[in-house]
């Protein structure tokens, strides 16, 4: 059934307003999700450190060694940190040796600190300076005169031509500027004035300048020489937290699976080594997954506000010809015309809005690192934190679930179970508590006879 052409264009016009209104919130959902991701990624840097400080506690080369056997990484036996260590050592101790032994350290408060030599010349560098400074704005706060200068006004160089009307705007600018200035003429008087007191501004100015650089020299020896002789005695500490940037790095690129896996193997009785890695591994995984699910879901969003901003331009490109079109004119049209097998899908996309925002706030706030297995697929880690399935903004990781149906119900199972175990576990903790309680409460036995209060 066609549709009159009235109503045509209130359908193309409300239509329009829909999709705008669309583009306009996932725009912004986009942009809150642009935002939550800078935070997210310092978060995981910042876990992926703690990490690497679990598996290297200390700079002994048999706590390297056992880093390297459960991560895989190789780089401390091939570049050897502890001769790092000695060179930047030496390094340090030169560079102490060499500031202290120049002249302007040693000079230093005389030179810079207040009443010192250079401290005394940039003053007067800048007191020179500001008659000529004060000289040159009473000419460069005049209107036009830049532009004046620059065209070589009323000189050999001036190019412009009387029948250009620029010709006759810079000579009535310049006749204002001598009134103002109370001189005779531009080129005269004028220029010579100015280009007199620019001269000795740019000499003071460039005084002003040399002084500075020689004040900041000095100021950087001091800075070098003190941050060298703090350094120095932490240099172990320096190193291993080096030690961990790099370990930290590597970890970006890590099956956070086969770590666990390797980890697995240790002794038993190892748990206060291995324990603080275990946290630390599922930690790291997880702000890891978290990154990557926010990356997909931005670029589901942003492809999205892509294809609505294509439908937009259609829906302009449709009512403009019908509003101007010879042919289509006070004309019924079909109700494609007006999209309107589009109304199923923007209601699903106005329902759509506020769950995904329910999902991404699910995402960010859930903490709960330590009861994911990390020998499950990392896929999971999205059901894990929200509770549910993908949403077809995600469509690659939508894939892995509609492949493994299954994967929901053993993740909520697991979940459960790990909720019940840790619901018992508090239980079993209060009872015992409960216990110790009443028994350190009760009387003694010597207070209440032979077979004590309790007997």
């Amino acid at each position: 059934m066609s549709i009159p052409w009235s109503q045509a264009r209130t359908e193309l016009d409300r239509r329009t307003a829909q999709v705008s209104s669309l583009i306009d919130r996932y725009s912004m959902l986009e942009v809150e999700l642009t935002h939550a991701l800078g935070p997210l990624e310092e978060h995981l840097r910042q876990a992926r450190i703690a990490l690497a400080s679990a598996y290297l506690p200390t700079l002994l080369p048999t706590a390297m060694e056992r880093a390297e056997r459960l991560t895989g990484f190789r780089g401390f036996s091939r570049r050897d940190p502890f001769k790092a260590m000695e060179q930047r050592r030496v390094t340090l101790e030169k560079t102490i040796a060499r500031i202290q032994a120049d002249e302007r350290y040693q000079r230093r408060v005389g030179l810079v600190g207040a009443g010192g030599e250079l401290s005394e010349k940039l003053k007067e560098a800048r007191e020179m300076a500001a008659p000529f400074e004060a000289e040159c704005a009473r000419f460069e706060g005049q209107p036009l005169f830049k532009e004046l200068m620059d065209a070589f006004y009323d000189s050999p160089q001036f190019t412009y031509s009387w029948w250009q009307g620029e010709y006759w705007k810079l000579w009535a600018a310049g006749d204002r500027i001598c009134a103002a200035l109370g001189m005779n003429d531009f080129g005269d008087d004028v220029r010579p004035a100015y280009q007199a007191a620019l001269k000795e501004r740019t000499f003071w100015y460039g005084e002003i300048d040399r002084i500075q650089g020689l004040i900041a020299d000095v100021h950087g020896l001091v800075e070098e020489h003190d941050r060298s002789l703090a350094t120095l005695p932490r240099l172990g500490e320096v190193i291993l937290e080096e030690c961990w940037g790099v370990l930290a790095d590597f970890f970006a690129q890590a099956d956070e699976a086969l770590l666990a896996a390797w980890l697995a193997k240790e002794p038993a009785d190892d748990a206060a080594y291995t324990r603080p890695i275990e946290v630390a591994l599922k930690r790291s995984a997880g702000l890891g997954a978290k990154r990557r699910f926010i990356i997909e879901l931005g670029e589901g969003l942003k492809s999205l506000v892509a294809e609505l901003t294509q439908r937009r331009m259609r829906l302009y490109t449709r009512l403009h010809k019908l509003e101007n079109s010879s042919k289509m004119r006070n004309r019924p049209v079909m109700p494609s015309y007006v999209d309107a097998a589009f109304e199923p899908k923007r209601v699903k996309l106005e329902a759509q809005l506020g769950k995904v925002r329910s999902l991404i706030e699910k995402l960010l706030r859930n903490e709960k690192f330590d009861r994911f297995e990390l020998s499950d697929n990392p896929s999971l880690w999205w059901a894990h934190f929200t509770g549910g399935a993908p949403p077809r903004l995600m469509p690659k990781l939508r894939v892995w679930y509609e492949r493994n149906p299954r994967a929901l119900a053993v993740q909520k199972a697991a979940r459960e179970a790990s909720q019940k175990a840790a619901k018992a576990t508090d239980e079993r903790a209060l009872t015992a508590d409960a216990v110790a309680t009443v028994v350190s409460e009760s009387p003694s036995a010597a207070a209440d006879g032979p077979g004590g209060y309790l007997s």
